[in-house]
């Protein structure tokens, strides 16, 4: 599976922001992560880099798709600026990026109709690969941050009991040495972090339908990303070793 990792900050207790993002046959999850120090720093430099009009918020789609939006008497040239000023933010501000981006297609075809109802859904599906994800990894290094693992995600219409009961449920699986802390639920026009995954899940969601980048460019060569495209068959594999080894702990 395509996954790029490079080095990362691990000082402190971690806190995680998500986002998620569906659009055409592109599902996927991703976000930040990063200590309380970085928060603070990211949220000072953020709400500065907002134009006044912005009312101290940021939504990617809106800002290249609103007619309405401030931004779009923007030459395309000031928008490019705009956002690459927000993503070296983000970028300066965390340890690592973190992301699952796939074909809805693919899940739909590759994954048995008696195991979706595990899953619940693409977006569950892909949060728990990111948490196992960074689970897996902290449990590689040598001097991994101290525990609690915190994650906030954007709340949505209708989620937060069912992303409780997927987190819960990986904790139980997944989390024998008690790293995960709480999972909250966010609102982005008031958490700054929570914007910044939005912009990252953005420019994911446009490299894996295979548009071109500057800013994801930018992202990959600055600082830290740990993201997985994976391809139909990378899925499938991805898959099948993801229900084995969820049987096998659930027994």
């Amino acid at each position: 599976m395509a996954v790029k990792f490079i080095h990362h900050a691990l000082h402190g207790p971690h806190n995680c922001y998500f986002d998620e993002t569906e659009k055409d046959d592109i599902f996927g999850v991703a976000g930040w992560v990063g200590t309380f120090e970085n928060w603070m720093a990211l949220e000072d430099r953020w709400r500065k880099a907002l134009p006044p009009e912005a009312n101290g918020d940021f939504h990617y789609t809106d800002f290249w798709n609103d007619p309405n939006h401030y931004a779009a008497k923007w030459t395309h040239e000031k928008r490019l600026a705009h956002i690459t000023a927000l993503a070296t933010i983000a970028h300066d501000c965390t340890a690592f990026g973190v992301g699952f981006v796939f074909s809805k297609t693919a899940y739909e075809e590759l994954v048995p109709p008696k195991d979706k109802k595990a899953f619940v859904s693409p977006l569950h599906f892909c949060l728990a690969q990111c948490i196992v994800g960074l689970l897996d990894f902290y449990k590689t290094i040598p001097s991994p941050p101290p525990p609690p693992l915190r994650f906030m995600f954007d709340r949505k219409d209708g989620q937060k009991e069912s992303l409780g009961e997927v987190y819960g449920a990986v904790r139980a699986l997944f989390d024998k040495d008690n790293i995960l802390g709480n999972l909250s639920i966010g609102d982005r026009k008031n958490e700054c972090p929570l914007q910044a995954a939005d912009l990252l899940v953005g420019e994911l969601r446009r490299n894996r339908a295979g548009h071109e980048s500057k800013v994801m460019d930018i992202l990959k060569r600055r600082r830290p990303l740990m993201i997985a495209f994976p391809t139909d068959e990378e899925f499938r594999v991805h898959v099948k070793n993801v229900l084995e080894n969820f049987k096998k702990r659930k027994n």
